[in-house]
């Protein structure tokens, strides 16, 4: 029993390690940085009394030499060290901070690459599921009809309000966005607008694409008022080949009031046929 668990446990850390690997390479990385450059002031000192001591063995041996040879000789070499001379004297004390250095920036080239990779992955199985969706959406209304369809995506709205009931939510209220409440599918949280303003916002949003290329959800939820999402938020939105399309349902939340529920597809901020 005890050997099962132990080995369950280490399967756990070896999963929960895998999935945090680029992060943990990078902060690894970063550290190595730090520790290289601490590195460095420490042996300064140390490569000081090389070079010191090089440029003291120099003027001693142009000395000697001066004195042996013929009185009619010149030796005009410089006693000062070159900038060879001054390598050559005080490298060794460096070599640990340069090999520390450059371990930590092959960690981090190297989170960074398994970074590109899982977004690459992650554009391309977004890619799928959308066309997927797409396909499906399409069908679906060929099947039915676009009126069947409807009901479908009203249903669909209606599970989403029951499963986040309106009660005992703290409702986003800005008053420029007007009194009716609405749903925010992705964000599971309401706040106060209208129709009129939700398209405004959706057509501003579009606009937007053409000269910033990106729109994050975080974004959006700025012009909905609602909080932030920290961890995918600036990295999932809209890019100029999905643009923003809003599908607003009418619905009655918990409390028998008019709600518009809001939904939209998410796109990855990376294409993943840019990435190599």
């Amino acid at each position: 029993m005890f050997k099962s668990n132990l080995n369950n446990f280490m399967k756990n850390i070896g999963a929960k390690l895998g999935a945090n690997a680029p992060g943990i390479t990078i902060g690894l990385g970063t550290g190595a940085i730090v520790v290289s450059a601490v590195m460095v002031g420490v042996a300064t000192p140390r490569a000081m009394e090389l070079i010191d001591d090089a440029k003291k063995a120099k003027v001693k041996r142009l000395e000697n030499a001066r004195k042996k040879a013929p009185e009619d000789a010149v030796i005009d070499e410089d006693e000062e060290l070159t900038v060879v001379e001054i390598i050559k004297a005080g490298w060794k004390p460096y070599m640990p901070a340069i090999m520390t250095a450059a371990v930590g920036i092959a960690c981090i080239v190297g989170g960074t690459r398994v970074n590109a990779r899982r977004n690459a992955a992650l554009s391309a199985a977004y890619t799928v599921v959308e066309q997927t969706l797409n396909d499906y959406t399409a069908k679906t209304k060929e099947i039915v009809g676009d009126k069947k369809e409807k009901e479908i995506r009203d249903a669909i709205a209606a599970d989403e309000i029951k499963k986040n009931p309106y009660e005992g939510c703290n409702v986003v209220k800005i008053p420029k966005f007007g009194n009716t409440l609405c749903y925010d599918v992705r964000a599971n949280d309401y706040f106060m607008g209208d129709y009129n303003m939700i398209k405004k916002i959706e057509n501003d949003l579009n606009r937007r694409l053409f000269s910033e290329m990106f729109i994050s959800l975080n974004d959006l939820r700025d012009e909905f008022g609602l909080c932030h999402d920290k961890e995918l938020g600036d990295d999932i939105g809209w890019n100029v080949d999905h643009p923003i399309e809003f599908t607003i349902t009418t619905m009655l939340a918990d409390n028998n009031e008019p709600c518009l529920v809001v939904n939209y597809v998410i796109a990855p901020r990376y294409d993943y046929r840019n990435l190599h």
